[in-house]
């Protein structure tokens, strides 16, 4: 058994477990000031109005390992360790099972092209006082290698207008290495990025995989059963059906932008990432933002 990213929000808030914030929030410090406080009580969280957009941003939903139980126990009991999110995922490395392309799905109940994207609506918190501007920190990325796999990870990105973000990549990451060879052969390089994608991806995009095995087929031999995709309008990448939301994007890689995000060891680091045009916002009609705080990890 297991349960999807809005089954685990459902399951969380009749435990009582979720905190609703009604109140207006702002995006600028505000948001992230309380975001700490609840993550630090384990409480997952949902801010229902967060200042200038129409979105609902929901966090705090597996920052301590217990709360992965939540995603495979029938009981849904937080009854869940480091050595047992391990063998899902190296079960899943062993056994995995191929993604399956669907026609729809929730993701696909609003695509948003041209005029209509605006990402300054996003709920986006700017988390401290020297960061760039506001960041996901929760969105994982999907593109294909080099080789032709489909990776999946998780990257940061910075805002910058309506429909342009940068994507960071780290140095020793396969979203790094694909941008070199991009550059280097002359290629178009695509990246969608994906918000409330299902809680095995995030699993598995937070783990080394081999690499000719691709991430959504790792999720799938965790979950037991492939995980379903549409097909990306614009970029052909395999998205999550049931994602919150998606951004395809197209990537510059002769327009590197420098950003800076408070992040682990209270430091912050500063990155050089491309600057990458949304093409298309693929959501749910009632599509919630999803975000994590950033800086220093839980132990």
């Amino acid at each position: 058994m297991h349960r999807s990213f809005r089954e685990v929000i459902e399951l969380l808030d009749s435990q009582g477990k979720l905190v609703r914030l009604t109140n207006s929030v702002n995006p600028k410090y505000e948001m992230a000031a309380l975001m700490k406080t609840l993550e630090d009580e384990s409480k997952a969280f949902i801010f229902e109005n967060v200042q200038n957009s129409n979105y609902k941003a929901v966090g705090g939903l597996f920052t301590s390992m217990g709360r992965y139980g939540l995603i495979f126990n029938e009981d849904g009991s937080e009854d869940f360790t480091y050595e047992q999110a391990g063998q899902k995922v190296m079960s899943g490395i062993a056994n995995p099972i191929p993604y399956k392309t669907i026609e729809e799905g929730h993701v696909t109940e609003r695509i948003l092209k041209g005029n209509d994207i605006d990402l300054t609506k996003l709920p986006a918190p700017t988390f401290f006082e020297l960061d760039t501007g506001p960041f996901l920190t929760a969105a994982v990325g999907i593109f294909k290698k080099p080789n032709g796999e489909i990776n999946v990870g998780f990257y940061r990105c910075l805002i910058i207008d309506k429909e342009n973000l940068l994507i960071n990549a780290s140095g020793l990451s396969d979203l790094r290495k694909a941008y070199a060879w991009h550059k280097e052969n002359n290629k178009e390089m695509r990246v969608a990025m994906v918000l409330g994608a299902p809680p095995a991806l995030l699993m598995a995009a937070a783990s080394k995989s081999p690499d000719e095995i691709s991430e959504l087929d790792v999720a799938g031999g965790i979950n037991g059963e492939a995980i379903e995709v549409i097909a990306g309008p614009d970029s052909g990448l395999p998205i999550p059906a049931d994602c919150e939301m998606a951004f395809e994007t197209i990537v510059d890689l002769d327009n590197m932008v420098e950003n800076t995000l408070g992040e682990f060891g209270a430091q912050y680091g500063t990155e050089h990432a491309p600057m990458c045009k949304v093409t298309s916002m693929l959501q749910r009609n009632d599509a919630m933002f999803y975000t994590l705080m950033a800086g220093r990890a839980k132990e």
